[in-house]
């Protein structure tokens, strides 16, 4: 029997990924934290610009509230890491840049992990 992978499966059809790292509720108080970080995601969301799109050598990842990048990463239509940067001594970053003169044309998704979420976001390179 074929195992699925779901995180992979979601990106194939280019479904946003919007997921809180933490702990799921177990009482009220976390209930109330909860709803507290889901405006803070879709404040993320809504901020949150990749251009250009499509890109040919480069794509830029940017934020106005300033992103705490834990990890970027660059995805096939498959769900292979092709890129990757796990950063060390996460800070706030405002702006940063992606390389992609190494990749084929194509579809791509690109995966942030920041401010405890995780976001895709599907790109094309040309």
């Amino acid at each position: 029997m074929m195992r699925i992978n779901f995180n992979k499966l979601s990106l194939l059809f280019g479904i946003l990924i919007l997921v809180n790292l933490h702990s799921s509720a177990n009482n009220i108080s976390d209930v109330a934290s909860d709803n507290e970080s889901d405006k803070t995601s879709k404040q993320l969301e809504q901020d949150l610009k990749l251009y250009p799109n499509p890109a040919v050598d480069y794509i830029f990842v940017q934020s106005n509230q300033g992103l705490i990048l834990k990890r970027i990463a660059v995805l096939d239509m498959l769900g292979n890491v092709v890129w990757e940067n796990k950063f060390q001594d996460p800070y706030p970053q405002y702006k940063f840049q992606i390389p992609l003169d190494n990749m084929k044309k194509g579809i791509y998704f690109i995966e942030i992990e920041a401010n405890d979420l995780r976001i895709a976001r599907k790109i094309s390179k040309e």
